[in-house]
C-alpha cells in the first residue's frame, strides 16, 4: 500500500470515527473496537492506528497501552472551560459579524429553526452547530474560526447529551430565534445579550447531566 493510499484510508477512517465520536454513536466511556471497525470500513490497522491517535490529540479518545481505546468523557472541568470560552468568544463574535450578515441567510436559517419540531434529534443538534459556526465564518476572523472549529467536537457531543433534557430543545430553539431577531434588527447589544443568556442556559443544563 502506497504512501498516498495510507493517507488516503487514514483521512477516511479520522472523518468516520470522529462522527461516530461526536454524534455519540460512540458515546464517553464506550471502548474504540478496532476489528469491527477495521470490517465495517474494510481498511488495515495503519490507517485506524493513526486516524485513532489523531483523535487522541483532539481529546476524543484516551489510548491506553495494553487496554485498548476509550471514548473520552467530558468532565466538570472540561464543560468549565469550553464554557469559559464561549461566554467571552461568542457575545463578541456576534459583534463581529453583525456587518457581514445579510437577512436573506438570517431569515432561512430562522425558518430553519421555525420547522425544529419537525427534525430528528441529531439533525437539530446539526443546526444549532450550523449556526453558531456560520456567526464564527462571518466575523471573517481566522482566528475566531479556528477556535470555534476546534470547539465543534466537543460542543456537538454536549448538545447530544442535552438533547433529552426535558424542554431543553424547544427552549434553546425560542433562543437562538431571539438571537436571529435582533441580528436581523441589527441590534448588536440584544444579540449580544441574548447569545450570553443562551450560553449561560446551555451551560447550567449541560453541568445537570455530568
Amino acid at each position: 500500500m502506497g504512501t498516498k493510499e495510507v493517507q488516503s484510508y487514514k483521512e477516511k477512517a479520522y472523518d468516520i470515527i470522529k462522527k461516530k465520536i461526536i454524534y455519540c454513536e460512540l458515546a464517553p466511556g464506550d471502548v474504540v473496537d478496532k476489528k469491527e471497525l477495521i470490517d465495517e470500513l474494510g481498511i488495515g490497522r495503519t490507517p485506524i492506528r493513526e486516524a485513532l491517535s489523531n483523535l487522541e490529540q483532539e481529546n476524543l479518545v484516551v489510548i491506553m497501552p495494553r487496554r485498548g481505546v476509550v471514548v473520552s468523557s467530558i468532565s466538570i472541568n472540561d464543560l468549565s472551560q469550553i464554557y469559559a470560552v464561549r461566554e467571552i468568544v461568542e457575545p463578541a463574535m456576534v459583534k463581529l459579524a453583525m456587518p457581514n450578515l445579510n437577512d436573506e441567510d438570517l431569515q432561512r436559517f430562522a425558518e430553519q429553526f421555525k420547522s425544529y419540531d419537525d427534525l430528528g434529534v441529531l439533525d437539530q443538534t446539526k443546526l444549532d452547530s450550523q449556526f453558531h459556526q456560520f456567526l464564527a465564518k462571518m466575523t471573517h476572523n481566522n482566528y475566531i474560526i479556528k477556535l470555534m472549529d476546534n470547539l465543534h467536537s466537543q460542543n456537538q457531543r454536549i448538545r447530544i447529551m442535552t438533547s433529552n433534557v426535558p424542554d431543553r430543545m424547544r427552549h434553546s430553539t425560542t433562543e437562538h430565534l431571539n438571537i436571529i431577531e435582533k441580528l436581523i434588527a441589527r441590534d448588536v447589544d440584544g444579540a449580544e445579550d441574548l447569545m450570553r443568556h443562551h450560553i449561560s442556559i446551555s451551560k447550567k443544563t449541560a453541568s445537570t447531566i455530568l
